[in-house]
């Protein structure tokens, strides 16, 4: 069982925001695709109406569709589910402790600790000075850093 009390304790500005503030990264992405993909159904099909049109024919659905399914695998084939590889690849092996990636959860639940240890007041509240830490004078006021309030030592 991990101890997630740190995260009550966290400042104000790490609070949610809502979904698409979560998420914004894959809308994005998402409507970047779909922008492209439609730009790349209008140009095949102005390349299908300027065929037909050299050929003395109209422009016909069943001659656009073979060849925009085509251009489109061809298209996910090279760029995206390359892509797709590289973004997988990165998430196995970068950010779940890999090699590349020495901080695990642990190291940073630590690390995490120690600054708001830093920071939350207190009695023991202590000062950083040239030569390491000194505690707070009793009966001095110092500011805590998520409040700005001044509080007694």
């Amino acid at each position: 069982m991990s101890d997630t009390s740190w995260r009550r304790r966290l400042p104000p500005r790490t609070a949610r925001q809502g979904w698409l503030h979560d998420h914004m990264l894959a809308v994005v992405l998402a409507a970047l695709f779909l922008v492209s993909w439609v730009g790349q159904f209008v140009a095949q099909a102005v390349e299908v109406s300027k065929d037909a049109a050299e050929h003395g024919q109209q422009f016909a659905w069943s001659d656009f569709w073979p060849q925009f399914l085509s251009a489109t695998f061809e298209n996910w084939q090279s760029e995206f589910l390359q892509l797709l590889t590289f973004v997988v690849l990165t998430v196995h092996l970068i950010q779940r402790n890999s090699a590349e990636s020495p901080d695990g959860d642990d190291e940073l639940k630590a690390m995490l600790q120690e600054l708001l240890d830093r920071t939350e007041p207190g009695g023991g509240e202590t000062a950083e000075t040239p030569h390491g830490r000194a505690p707070t004078p009793a009966g001095a006021k110092s500011r805590n850093s998520r409040t700005g309030r001044a509080t007694s030592g």
